[in-house]
């Protein structure tokens, strides 16, 4: 949320360089990665634990695939700046004055948000333990197609 927030104000935004996002996003989701492994000790999670009144169903099986999930994620994010150099400066459209069509800062700095937001319904999609918080998981994670057609 607080990233969201930093890209919204124009005096916060034009402070930070996008790789910074990119950087403290990837970072977000490794810190994240390492809370879930430390819920491994828990004892009475071989069982199962129920949270939010039984929406989500938490157990080994759905912590597991929560860390492949966040350092997947987080291995996107990291790589994304040197593919993506690449394939810009390859493709690289320029209008009658030269400036740049593609807002490549702009981009840089919403990916790393679309990538936050699919991994969050990526979670909760594999925890989820009824139709309607399947169904709600599913439409998070679609909203980084959503975002990709307005960028």
């Amino acid at each position: 949320m607080i990233l969201i927030v930093a890209i919204a104000l124009p005096s916060i935004n034009r402070n930070i360089s996008p790789n910074l996002y990119l950087r403290i996003s990837s970072l977000l989701l490794l810190y994240t990665g390492a809370l879930i492994f430390n819920a491994f000790y828990i004892q009475s999670i071989g069982s199962g634990i129920g949270i939010y009144n039984g929406l989500f169903q938490i157990t080994l099986f759905t912590q597991l695939f929560d860390i492949v999930i966040v350092l997947t994620g987080s291995v996107i994010l990291i790589a994304w700046p040197l593919i993506n150099h690449k394939f810009i400066d390859n493709n690289l459209e320029l209008n009658e004055k030269g400036h740049n069509i593609l807002s490549i800062n702009n981009y840089r700095i919403k990916y790393s948000i679309i990538v936050l937001i699919s991994t969050l319904g990526s979670l909760l999609l594999i925890s989820s333990s009824n139709l309607i918080t399947i169904y709600l998981s599913l439409e998070l994670q679609s909203f980084g197609v959503y975002i990709s057609f307005f960028i």
